[in-house]
Order: C-alpha cells, then structure tokens, then sequence
C-alpha cells in the first residue's frame, strides 16, 4: 500500500479488520492529494502487538497517526483505543477512530478511551472521501508533526 517514491512521506498506520476496506482508505487518501502513506497494521490484536514494539522505539517506520475503524457493530474500536492510548500518548502519536453512527455520546466514549478525534464512518462514496479528507486535514492543523515530517 506504499509507493516507494514516498519514502519521506508521513505515516498513517490503519487498524481495520479487512484489508478490501484498507486499500479503499489507501486509495481515498491518495486521491485526495494527501503526501502519506498507509501502512496497515491488521486487526486490533495484530495491530496491538506491532505497536508495543514501534512505540517504545519510536523509529523508523514509527506512524504519524494512527487511524482506527474497527468492526461498527461492536465495542471493538473503545477497547482497541483503551489498549493503546497510553503508548500513543506517551509517544505523541494522535489516534483518529472512524465509526458508523457517531452522535455526541459514542464520540464522547471515543474520546475518553483515548481518541484524539472521531471521524463519522460513511458508506457512501463521496461521504467517506470527506471523511477521509477531514482525517488528512485534521493530522496537519491539529498536531505538531506536519512541520517535522514535511
């Protein structure tokens, strides 16, 4: 899912459980004229051990951002961000969750297990396209990575 050109880009790391919805978000991104590439990570329990290990050295191959959007029917995503808020605080790394139905209570949940942000999870094309483009506009205005990395 990463162009070999992009090698200084930022790193968003994607938590998803299918990998046919990982490509779609590496294709909207793009798309969109974002310079970052997308690796994805797994679902939460693959993710939470590759993130134990790139978070305590904060090296190479390090994510920028990580973005979760697991299953919308369950609590999948709280307990992911329950996990890993604390590594990715520690290590200054914003994590943005996308998920379906997100009135003001799930976003407050969300945040309180450790979001950052919370991004509506559409199923509509142009929808998600937004969405993905609030993701990528959110990591440039609202961290202090952006001046680092670019």
């Amino acid at each position: 899912m990463t162009d070999p050109a992009e090698d200084d880009a930022p790193i968003f790391a994607l938590v998803d459980d299918h990998i046919h919805s990982a490509r779609l978000f590496a294709r909207t991104l793009r798309r969109t004229g974002a310079f970052v590439r997308v690796r994805w990570m797994g679902n939460a329990g693959r993710a939470l051990r590759s993130f134990e290990r790139l978070l305590s050295n904060r090296g190479p191959g390090t994510p920028d951002m990580i973005v979760v959007d697991l299953k919308a029917s369950s609590a999948a995503n709280e307990n992911f961000l329950t996990r890993i808020a604390s590594q990715a605080r520690a290590a200054g790394i914003p994590v943005a969750v996308m998920a379906t139905d997100l009135d003001h209570d799930k976003r407050q949940r969300l945040l309180s297990a450790g979001a950052t942000a919370a991004f509506d999870r559409h199923h509509e094309h142009d929808a998600y396209r937004r969405q993905v483009e609030r993701i990528s506009s959110y990591w440039v205005r609202e961290t202090g990575t952006w001046p680092i990395r670019a």
